[in-house]
C-alpha cells in the first residue's frame, strides 16, 4: 500500500460499516435468553442460534476473498450491505427452532462480512503512518455502537415493542448506508493484488497471529455474548439491568480505545496490548468471584484488537488484505466452536462454571502475544 494521504470516504465506510456491525452483533447477546424462554429452548439450542450463524461466517468470509480478487470493495460492501438488512425481513417471522437458526445464519454470515470488510476498507483508506490510530478510532465506534445495541434493545423491550424491532430499524439503516457509500466510495480496483500472489504464499508461521488473534476474540466475544445471561441466571438481573451492564462493558472498551487513540505512541502500543489483556482478565476473575459490578470494567481490553490489526498490516504490508480474511476466518471458526461449548456447559455445569473459559481464553492470548512479540522485531512506525 503506497497511500500517503487520508482517503475521507474509505475511512467513512469503514467506520461506518463497524458501528452498523456492531449494533447487529452485539444485540445478540441479551437477544438469547429471550428467544429461549420464547420458544421453550435450552441454552444448547440456543447456542445453535450463534454457533450456526458463525459457521455460515467462516463460508461467507471465505467468498468475501474471492469475491475481493473480482470486484472492487465498493461493490463488495454495497452487497453487504444490502445481505445485513436481510434479518429485519426475517426476525419478524421467527416463532420456531428452524426459522431461528435460519436468522442465526444470516446474522452471523452478514456480522462477519460487514466486520471483515470494515477493517479492509479502513486500511486501504489509511496512510501508514496513521493507520494505528484511525484504527482505534474506528473500533471506538464499534464501542459506541455496542453500546448503543443493546440499550437500544432494552428501551424497545421495556416499553412492549416487538423483540425484533430494532433488528428491523437497523435493516433499514444498512440500506440508507449502501446509499451513502455508493457517492462517497470510488469504484476502483484493488491497487494490491496480494489475495493473488504467487510470489508470496500464506506462510505457515502467518497462522501464530492468526491463531492468537482468534483466542483472543474468542474470550472477549464470549464474554460480551454471554454477559447478560450470566447476570440473568447467576445474578438473578432483570433483562433490562442485565442489559444495561452489557453496554457499559461496550463503553468502557469505546473509552478505553479513545484514550489508546489519544495516548498511546508507537513504542508504547505493545505495552498496551498486554496491559489491557491483564485489565480484562482481573475484572472478569473479580466479578464471577464476588463482585459481579465490575464485569463491565474488563471491557478495559478494548486496545487489543486495533493494536493488533494495524500491526498485523505493518509486518506483512503485501499480504495485509489476506491475513485479514484468514484473521475474520479463523475467528469465526473460533467462535462457532466456543457458542456451541458455552450452550452445553451451560446445560451441565451451569453459565456461572461455563463462563471461565472467557478468562481462560483470554489469558492463553496474553502468553501467545507476549511469545510473538518476543520472537517478532518489527516495531510500529513512529508519526
Amino acid at each position: 500500500m503506497s497511500r500517503t494521504t487520508i482517503h475521507p470516504g474509505y475511512v467513512f465506510a469503514g467506520i461506518a460499516t463497524l458501528v452498523s456491525v456492531s449494533f447487529l452483533d452485539n444485540i445478540r447477546g441479551p437477544l438469547l435468553p429471550i428467544l429461549c424462554e420464547r420458544l421453550n429452548l435450552s441454552y444448547s439450542y440456543g447456542g445453535l442460534f450463534l454457533t450456526i450463524g458463525n459457521f455460515a461466517a467462516v463460508v461467507s468470509t471465505l467468498m468475501m476473498g474471492r469475491a475481493l480478487k473480482r470486484h472492487s470493495e465498493k461493490k463488495v460492501t454495497l452487497f453487504i450491505c444490502g445481505f445485513c438488512a436481510l434479518p429485519g425481513f426475517i426476525a419478524p417471522w421467527v416463532h420456531d427452532l428452524v426459522r431461528l437458526l435460519a436468522l442465526g445464519l444470516v446474522m452471523g454470515a452478514g456480522v462477519a462480512l460487514m466486520g471483515s470488510i470494515c477493517n479492509i476498507l479502513t486500511i486501504k483508506g489509511s496512510p501508514s503512518h496513521l493507520r494505528g490510530r484511525l484504527l482505534s478510532i474506528q473500533q471506538v465506534m464499534y464501542g459506541v455502537g455496542s453500546f448503543l445495541g443493546p440499550m437500544t434493545f432494552a428501551w424497545f423491550y421495556e416499553a412492549q415493542y416487538p423483540w425484533w424491532t430494532a433488528i428491523s430499524i437497523m435493516s433499514l439503516a444498512n440500506l440508507i448506508l449502501a446509499g451513502i457509500i455508493t457517492r462517497v466510495v470510488p469504484d476502483e480496483p484493488a491497487e494490491d493484488h496480494d489475495l493473488n500472489q504467487p510470489k508470496e504464499p500464506f506462510q505457515w508461521y502467518s497462522l501464530v497471529p492468526v491463531t492468537l488473534f482468534a483466542i483472543y476474540v474468542g474470550g472477549e466475544v464470549l464474554t460480551s455474548m454471554w454477559m447478560s445471561t450470566y447476570f440473568i441466571q447467576v445474578q438473578n438481573y432483570s433483562t433490562v439491568d442485565a442489559s444495561q451492564l452489557t453496554s457499559y462493558f461496550f463503553l468502557a472498551i469505546s473509552s478505553s480505545r479513545f484514550l489508546s487513540f489519544l495516548l498511546v505512541r508507537p513504542q508504547w502500543e505493545r505495552m498496551a496490548m498486554i496491559g489491557s489483556l491483564v485489565l480484562g482478565i482481573t475484572f472478569i476473575l473479580l466479578a464471577i468471584n464476588g463482585y459481579p459490578k465490575l464485569m463491565p470494567l474488563a471491557g478495559l481490553l478494548g486496545p487489543f484488537f486495533p493494536l493488533f490489526m494495524a500491526q498485523v498490516s505493518h509486518i506483512y504490508p503485501k499480504l495485509w488484505k489476506s491475513m485479514t480474511i484468514w484473521i475474520f476466518t479463523a475467528i469465526q471458526t473460533s467462535l462457532a466452536l466456543i457458542h456451541l461449548s458455552v450452550g452445553q456447559l451451560t446445560d451441565w455445569v451451569g453459565i456461572e462454571r461455563a463462563f471461565y473459559l472467557a478468562p481462560l481464553m483470554i489469558t492463553i492470548a496474553l502468553f501467545m502475544s507476549l511469545s510473538f512479540f518476543r520472537n517478532n522485531p518489527i516495531k510500529f512506525q513512529s508519526t
